[in-house]
């Protein structure tokens, strides 16, 4: 009677196992939208910019705004900024870290843009040690499946256009 309670309770668990399902929920995963509209899709792939206009960005304080002609001085850019600075930050580092990075000071600014449907353009200039400055930076719209990304190219600042999703991973 013993071995017979046991058969019965092996038999319950192996009929158990062929009638029970596993989990079939789908694993939550954004998967990327290819489909984004382009924002940037009427501008070139690569904007030239004035080293001096972007540097005179940094003279502006929260809320006040820009216009294309106060960032474009040579009336030559193809790029047409207007916005809002929404973010100002000044840092000069003083912990180790960062003096040990070579970075004397940073500076960041967030500029809402009424156009590129309200892309943000963020910029920070990073002053060094020996005096010389460099800027990185980006304008991206989440909304969108294009972006640039400000690079420095032989001295001269480039907005280069990037596909969204070779940046961004969701």
């Amino acid at each position: 009677m013993k071995n017979s309670g046991t058969a019965v309770l092996c038999l319950c668990f192996v009929m158990s196992a062929f009638i029970t399902r596993g989990q079939n929920q789908k694993i939550p995963l954004n998967e990327p939208d290819y489909n984004k509209p382009r924002v940037f899709q009427n501008l070139p792939d690569s904007i030239l910019l004035d080293a001096a206009t972007v540097s005179d960005l940094f003279n502006l304080s929260k809320g006040q705004t820009i216009t294309p002609e106060s960032f474009n001085r040579s009336g030559t850019a193809v790029f047409q900024l207007r916005g809002e600075v929404v973010s100002k930050s000044e840092n000069t580092p003083s912990n180790i870290l960062a003096r040990s990075a070579g970075v004397a000071a940073i500076s960041s600014l967030i500029l809402k843009l009424t156009e590129y449907n309200g892309a943000n353009f963020t910029i920070s200039k990073i002053k060094n040690p020996d005096g010389t400055v460099r800027y990185t930076g980006r304008i991206i719209n989440f909304k969108s499946g294009d972006l640039f990304v400000l690079q420095n190219n032989n001295g001269k600042l480039m907005l280069v256009k990037k596909d969204y999703y070779a940046l961004v991973n969701e």
